[in-house]
């Protein structure tokens, strides 16, 4: 088995928030997720149900750290089932809007400065 290579560019922030998603394009919600981490690419997620790979969602992310819903696209670029009726999956932001992400960074956690 070959290693996992880290291709990531942007650092992967953890951060405690939820949210719920719908097909691109679609106001059916089709379904909730515990996010994991998030970066100004991307996002990985816990969710009860598979997603459909390949496809574009409209997410609505939850953080108590934020005044409202966060709304992003993105499409699901992996999954993998976790446990039975549990997956797990990597998004792919189309266009980040990153002041929309920046309330959900614990800024304590990510400074430089040392205390």
């Amino acid at each position: 088995m070959e290693p996992l290579v880290d291709r990531r560019i942007f650092e992967r922030m953890e951060s405690d928030f939820t949210g719920w998603y719908s097909l691109k394009d679609e106001d059916k919600i089709r379904g909730e997720f515990l996010g994991i981490d998030f970066s100004a690419d991307g996002l990985k997620l816990n969710s009860a149900k598979s997603l459909p790979e390949g496809r574009a969602l409209d997410l609505n992310l939850v953080s108590s750290q934020a005044k409202g819903a966060i709304p992003e696209t993105g499409q699901v670029v992996w999954q993998r089932e976790v446990a039975p009726g549990r997956w797990q999956a990597g998004l792919h932001f189309y266009q980040p809007r990153l002041l929309g992400l920046w309330p959900m960074v614990d800024h304590r956690r990510y400074s430089l400065e040392v205390e």
